[in-house]
């Protein structure tokens, strides 16, 4: 099976809106019924097969949460996955050497589709086939992800009959199945859990699913014969489960789906979240609305909508009009964080002294002064005064690096890596008249001190002060606007980098001695990305070793053995959350000291929501939004 690499996918920042109203009733027999109105500026098209790697607009996404849900794992309060008791019964992890970890999970038997229907072991292990499966690849005709990388998968999806073996699947028995990865077994982080069941005797209707001599297979059917029901039970000519997920288990199913409009009612057959919550208000409708800002905030005045995500479309201003009888609000950071980023080989970023002196060079205090936090990590990290905390080389805790606004830092930073103004020994460097830097090469000749930035949007303020404070020391940046399309291709290498067939093995100074400026194709050396991570905090899940160089992970061609070291250990300890966030630590030291993340951009968010929305704590975080806090909240007079 063909892997989809890890990366990182720069995207053009949007501007969505979502409206919460409602209509009052409360749940006792007899009274009407409680309804949420959620406007939104987008349609409803796209898809709910979950593992999607592109599934259409937010509501989609919306909805997906709201119908889904009975995964092994939850996503917590505490923004963690954790065993999902309402779910699982018993688990057990073994590690098995030279083989890999098998993870064994026996299921409760009081689970039930909203049809009433049993719910079983087949339905997740049928859902981890599926998405290994190269004739569902071919009904979907779009890239997905598998939900696990179990043991064979690459072969089962080779098997283009799609009645194969999948070898790292049993199906035990009706309530209990296990599957098989690589690696080590990894108690702090346990995602790999989150195995989304669906219901099987829908999407495949006559096709059974065995126990056969190595693995779990399809059977009763013929290559073509399961083809053809998988077609028509999932697409369907935009009329099958993909498009209209017609039974689910989550807190909510759908009672209509137009291009407009989705209605969704309370599933009686749902026991409840990991906690055993289960929902209070008995419909949801989500619509397309348009109307200006001003009628938005008028209809929240008025009481017709109960809760609105403003995004970052409101100013202090409009707050101030409230009325806080009838409305409060709260304002967070979403986890997405406008960035530039470098490629840390090319032109004088190749010198982390410039890396540092760009990041001192930048005003963006505003934006680096808080943290969005979306890791518990971080969290964890957190010091008396808000600060996130990192392990210094000689294992004393320190406060990461702000790197705020500091020219004389940066000129002295900019001198340290040998850019000086022309002398004697080298002619004067000149743009437009304005002197520059240069430091002299190996062959000693004069390297202007000029660095091009790619861009989708100019964001003035912020890149004309960035481009201002260099000019005055001696340091040329360009600031070069592309599309979205082509920065990806840029920032991810795919026409080529200049390092052309580097062998197995090879150090860091073969692989530079290798690199060819004819094939490198990279239009600059630092770009603009969007990065759904903590703000200024890294992700040791992105490459900085030499075996994934360039468009193979390590996208910011960047190596220190310090560095590699520390991701390494972080990624070796799985039994032990005190020792990984340790190790977490080590790594976001050496981390921001290598590679300073320059944030220009935090897409601030506000939300409204009506006083009588009871139980709502405010949308803490993206990742725990109101999609999983709305089985809290009541509505009372």
């Amino acid at each position: 099976m063909k892997k989809l690499k890890l990366m990182l996918l720069i995207i053009l920042a949007s501007f969505s809106i979502f409206v919460l109203s409602s209509c009052k009733g409360d749940n006792t027999p007899g009274d009407t019924d409680t309804t949420f109105v959620v406007g939104s500026v987008m349609n409803m098209t796209g898809s709910f097969l979950t593992y999607e790697m592109f599934s259409g607009g937010d509501n989609i996404s919306t909805i997906k949460k709201l119908i889904n849900d009975y995964e092994p794992v939850a996503f917590t309060k505490n923004e963690k996955y954790e065993i999902n008791t309402t779910v699982v019964e018993d688990i057990k992890i073994v590690e098995e050497e030279g083989i890999g970890t098998t993870y064994t999970l026996k299921i409760k038997n009081n689970l039930k589709w909203s049809n009433g229907d049993k719910i079983t072991s087949k339905d997740y292990v049928g859902s981890i086939m599926l998405f290994n499966n190269s004739l569902f690849y071919d009904v979907m005709s779009q890239n997905i992800l598998p939900n696990v990388n179990v043991i064979g998968s690459d072969e089962y999806y080779n098997d283009d009959s799609g009645l194969g073996e999948l070898v790292g699947v049993k199906l035990i028995s009706d309530y209990e199945f296990s599957f098989t990865v690589e690696g080590k077994p990894n108690i702090v982080d346990l995602s790999i859990l989150k195995i989304t069941p669906y219901p099987m005797n829908v999407l495949m209707p006559g096709v059974s699913i065995v126990q056969a001599n190595k693995g779990v297979k399809f059977e009763g059917k013929t290559t073509e014969e399961l083809k053809d029901i998988l077609y028509k039970s999932i697409e369907n000519d935009f009329q099958g489960y993909r498009y209209y997920p017609s039974v689910t288990c989550g807190p909510y199913k759908l009672e209509s789906l137009k291009n407009e409009e989705c209605i969704l009612v309370k599933n009686e057959e749902y026991i409840g979240n990991y906690e055993g919550q289960k929902p209070e208000i008995d419909k949801i409708i989500i619509k397309t609305v348009s109307g200006t800002k001003d009628q938005i905030i008028s209809s929240i005045q008025s009481g017709v909508i109960d809760y609105y995500d403003f995004g970052s479309g409101i100013t202090e201003s409009d707050l101030s009009k409230l009325d806080t009888n009838v409305v409060n609000s709260t304002t967070f950071n979403n986890n997405t964080v406008m960035n530039i980023a470098f490629h840390s080989d090319k032109g004088p970023v190749r010198f982390k002294e410039v890396r540092q002196a760009i990041a001192y060079l930048m005003d963006n205090k505003d934006v680096y002064g808080d943290y969005s936090l979306n890791q518990w990590m971080a969290k964890e990290s957190m010091d008396e005064n808000g600060n996130v905390l990192g392990i210094d080389l000689s294992g004393k805790k320190v406060v990461l690096n702000k790197y705020e606004n500091d020219v004389d830092k940066a000129v002295e930073l900019i001198e340290k890596a040998g850019y000086i103004y022309g002398d004697a020994d080298c002619s004067k460097l000149y743009s437009n008249g304005d002197e520059l830097r240069y430091r002299k090469n190996k062959e000693g000749v004069g390297e202007a001190l000029v660095l091009d930035i790619i861009v989708i949007d100019r964001y003035d303020y912020m890149f004309n002060q960035l481009v201002d404070s260099a000019k005055q020391i001696g340091f040329k940046i360009n600031i070069i606007v592309r599309d979205v399309t082509t920065i990806q291709n840029n920032y991810l290498a795919y026409y080529g980098d200049g390092y052309d067939n580097i062998p197995e093995n090879a150090t860091y100074e073969e692989i530079l001695n290798l690199y060819n400026p004819e094939t490198d194709k990279r239009e600059g050396a630092a770009y603009q990305c969007n990065y759904k991570l903590d703000l200024m905090l890294e992700n040791a899940s992105f490459s900085t070793g030499l075996e994934k160089w360039g468009n193979e992970g390590n996208c910011y061609f960047l190596y220190n053995e310090l560095l590699d070291a520390a991701a390494k250990e972080l990624d070796s300890i799985r039994d032990s959350e005190e020792k990984y966030l340790e190790a977490w630590q080590k790594y976001q030291y050496i981390y921001n000291d290598e590679l300073p993340m320059l944030p220009f951009n935090t897409m601030e968010k506000v939300i409204l929501f009506n006083n009588k929305l009871k139980g709502f704590e405010g949308e803490v975080s993206e990742n725990w939004d109101w999609t999983y806090q709305i089985i809290y909240c009541e509505k009372t007079e």
